[in-house]
């Protein structure tokens, strides 16, 4: 029996309501750190209800700068390298016999395929397409 796949709710850098401590977070892009939203007196926004409170919070600290993610390191990576360590990943899931072969040469072809187009972009340039 497959396992339900969990979703996440909300993205990373949004705001979000702790029910434990009845205040509301943000957590940083690029890492698991939870980050409390102060409202203009600097008490903690609490209550369910605030969520308008939190969202205006949330979007003066955005602007002030104070809050960023952790993507430096993922700023440098290219996309070549990334699909690059996929691939070799397949390689010795191959020799393992934790992937199939037939796995394996589709992700060589496709990512072979998008390196082509789009391999010098960092990987946070990569966007995604709405447009076929």
């Amino acid at each position: 029996m497959a396992r339900k796949r969990r979703i996440r709710r909300q993205l990373h850098g949004s705001a979000w309501h702790w029910k434990q401590t009845d205040c509301w977070y943000c957590t940083l892009p690029g890492t698991k750190k939870r980050v409390p939203l102060f409202d203009e007196n600097g008490e903690r926004i609490r209550g369910k209800d605030r969520r308008e409170a939190a969202d205006l919070a949330l979007a003066k600290e955005k602007l002030a700068g104070n809050i960023e993610g952790n993507v430096a390191v993922a700023s440098e990576w290219l996309v070549a390298r990334v699909c690059s360590d996929y691939i070799q990943y397949c390689e010795r899931g191959l020799a393992n016999g934790t992937i199939s072969r037939g796995h394996r040469n589709s992700t060589v072809t496709w990512l072979n395929d998008l390196c082509s187009c789009c391999g010098a972009l960092r990987v946070v340039e990569l966007k995604k397409s709405t447009s076929s």
